[in-house]
């Protein structure tokens, strides 16, 4: 270029950047959930007895002979139960949120 063109030319403007801009976002979230049951059963019983019996035999004139039995039993029983239960829930949730803007010049 020769001088007269460089004093010709129009002078060149020198803008800003415009300013800058940041912008973060961060979502966490956690749900946490748990149950537990128990149950408990104890069945019992007792049972007793007795028998007694006797038995007779008689012979008739005839040669026959006759056998007479008895017998007699008496039991006795007793049962019983116990029953628990038991149960537990329980249930978490957490949520945090950040924002953060920054503007630069």
């Amino acid at each position: 270029m020769t001088a007269s063109a460089v004093a010709q030319s129009a002078p060149k403007q020198v803008s800003k950047a415009p300013a800058k801009e940041q912008s973060l976002e961060a979502k966490e979230g956690s749900a946490s959930a748990g149950a537990k049951a128990g149950i408990n059963l104890d069945l019992f019983g007792a049972l007793s007895g007795a028998f007694s019996g006797s038995s007779k035999k008689s012979h008739s004139e005839d040669g026959s002979s006759n056998e007479t039995k008895h017998g007699a039993a008496h039991v006795k029983g007793m049962g019983g139960a116990n029953m628990g239960a038991s149960a537990e829930a329980r249930a978490d949730a957490q949520n945090r949120e950040m924002r953060v803007e920054k503007r630069g010049e």
